[in-house]
C-alpha cells in the first residue's frame, strides 16, 4: 500500500435521494419548486463530441489535434407518482381542475352513429369535459328518438337502452331502436366530483423548468445537483396495462445554458455535515 493510498478515505456513495422541478414561466423565471414524488431512477448522462484532424502527410495519418465541439448533460429521472402534474410532463401537457358537475340538463343532442348493442355511447362530452360525465343519475334519465335533424320526440322506453351509471355511458340493448345516424335526446344529472385532469394543450411545445436533487445518500457522502435551466421532454412508454409491473414514466432534462448571467449550467454542490 503506497502513502497516498493509505491516507485517502474513498466516498463511495449508494445513490437515493430526491428531485424537484421548477416548471419556469413565460418569462423564464422560477416559481417554486414541486417534489417529484418517489422516484425510482435518476441518471446524469455525459456525451462528448470532438473533431479530430488527421494528417495529410506520410503513409499513415496521425492525430494533429483534436476538438471537443459540443458537450451534452442530460438528466433522466424515473417517476413512480403518477400524479396528474407529472402526467403533465409525461404528454408535455398541463394538469387542470375540473370542479363538481351535478347540473341536470334537458335534451342533450347525441348523434347515434351505430345503435347496435356493441356500441357504448358516453354522456356529457363537451369542450370543458372531452372526457364526458364521470357518473350520471338514475333518477331522471330520459331519451327521445329525435331523428336525423334532432326534432322529433319520441320517447325511448328504459327497458330498450343500458346505462353504465358509475361512467356516464350508455347503449341499446338491440338493434332497431334507433336508426343508425339519428340523434338521440337525453335528460340526465351528472354525479361528477370535483377531479384533476390532464391534458395536452397545443399551444404548448416545451417545457422548461430548474431541476434539484437532494442527495440522501444510502452510504457515502452525497451531494446537491441543481440545474436552473432545462428543456423537459418525456421518454419511453407508459404501461397502461400491466399485470407485472407499476405504471413508471420517464422525462429527459436537457441541461441548457441559464438566462441568468454568471450562473452555471449545472452545479454539484457538498453537503453539510
Amino acid at each position: 500500500m503506497t502513502l497516498a493510498r493509505d491516507n485517502h478515505a474513498n466516498n463511495i456513495i449508494l445513490g437515493a435521494g430526491e428531485f424537484f422541478i421548477d416548471v419556469l414561466d413565460a418569462d423564464g423565471l422560477p416559481q417554486g419548486e414541486r417534489y417529484l414524488g418517489d422516484t425510482v431512477g435518476g441518471t446524469l448522462d455525459v456525451q462528448t463530441e470532438t473533431t479530430t484532424v488527421y494528417s495529410g502527410d506520410g503513409p499513415t495519418p496521425e492525430v494533429l489535434t483534436e476538438v471537443v465541439n459540443r458537450v451534452t448533460r442530460t438528466l433522466n429521472i424515473t417517476m413512480h407518482d403518477i400524479l396528474p402534474a407529472n402526467l403533465a410532463l409525461f404528454i408535455t401537457g398541463e394538469s387542470v381542475a375540473q370542479a363538481a358537475d351535478t347540473t341536470k340538463v334537458t335534451d342533450v343532442k347525441i348523434k347515434i352513429g351505430k345503435a347496435s348493442p356493441e356500441y357504448w355511447h358516453q354522456l356529457g362530452v363537451t369542450a370543458a369535459r372531452p372526457a364526458g360525465a364521470l357518473a350520471v343519475k338514475e333518477a331522471d334519465l330520459k331519451m327521445k328518438d329525435g331523428g336525423t335533424d334532432g326534432n322529433g320526440n319520441t320517447a325511448i322506453t328504459a327497458d330498450k337502452y343500458e346505462v353504465d351509471l358509475a361512467n356516464g355511458r350508455f347503449r341499446f340493448k338491440e338493434s332497431g331502436v334507433v336508426d343508425d345516424g339519428h340523434i338521440v335526446l337525453v335528460t340526465f344529472t351528472p354525479d361528477s366530483a370535483a377531479v384533476d385532469a390532464v391534458k395536452v394543450n397545443p399551444e404548448t411545445k416545451q417545457v422548461f423548468a430548474a431541476i434539484r436533487y437532494i442527495e440522501s445518500a444510502a452510504d457515502g457522502k452525497g451531494y446537491t445537483f441543481s440545474a436552473p435551466r432545462c428543456d423537459v421532454r418525456a421518454s419511453g412508454s407508459l404501461a397502461l396495462k400491466s399485470r407485472d409491473t407499476e405504471q413508471p414514466t420517464q422525462i429527459v432534462c436537457q441541461i441548457l445554458e441559464p438566462k441568468q448571467e454568471g450562473f452555471p449550467p449545472l452545479y454539484i454542490n457538498g453537503q453539510a455535515g
